[in-house]
C-alpha cells in the first residue's frame, strides 16, 4: 500500500473520533456560530485532505521514494519546542526554534541561509506575537520573562 494512503486513512482515523467529539460540545447563546464551528471547519478541511491522499496514493503506480529524515527531525524539534515552550516562554524559545528549523530543512548551511533564517526567527516571532498578543489577547508562555 502506498505510503500517501496510508497516511490518508491515518488522518480519517484521526479526525472522525474528533469529529464526532465535537457533538456533544455545549451550546452558548453568545457565540453566533456555535463553539464547535472551527474545529469541525478544521477536522473536515484535513478529512478531505484525507480523502485526496487516500485517492491519490491509489492512483500512484511508480516507485516511492523513501520517507526523508529530516522531516522526523523537524518534528522532533517541534516535540522538544512543545515540552520547553512554557518553562521558557514564547519570546526566548520560538525565533530559537524557527532559526534550527529553517536551517535543518534547508540542508546546506551558508551565510545566506543564517541570514535569512535569523530574519525569518525574528519577523515570524514578531509578527506572531503582535498578532496573538496585542491583537487577540491571547496570553502566551512568558517562561523566563515573568
Amino acid at each position: 500500500m502506498p505510503q500517501d494512503r496510508k497516511f490518508g486513512i491515518l488522518i480519517l482515523a484521526i479526525c472522525v473520533p474528533l469529529f464526532i467529539e465535537t457533538l456533544y460540545f455545549p451550546t452558548r447563546m453568545y457565540v453566533p456560530l456555535g463553539v464547535a464551528f472551527w474545529p469541525r471547519l478544521l477536522l473536515g478541511c484535513l478529512a478531505v485532505c484525507g480523502l485526496f491522499l487516500i485517492i491519490r496514493g491509489s492512483l500512484d503506480k511508480g516507485p516511492f521514494d523513501r520517507l526523508n529524515p529530516k522531516a522526523f527531525i523537524a518534528v522532533g524539534i517541534a516535540m522538544v519546542y512543545v515540552i520547553l515552550l512554557d518553562a521558557i516562554g514564547y519570546l526566548l524559545l520560538t525565533p530559537v526554534f524557527l532559526f534550527v528549523g529553517s536551517c535543518i530543512l534547508a540542508g546546506k548551511i551558508d551565510r545566506k541561509q543564517i541570514i535569512t533564517g535569523t530574519i525569518v526567527a525574528v519577523l515570524g516571532t514578531g509578527i506572531t506575537y503582535f498578532v496573538f498578543h496585542d491583537g487577540l489577547y491571547v496570553q502566551l508562555p512568558e517562561g523566563l520573562l515573568y
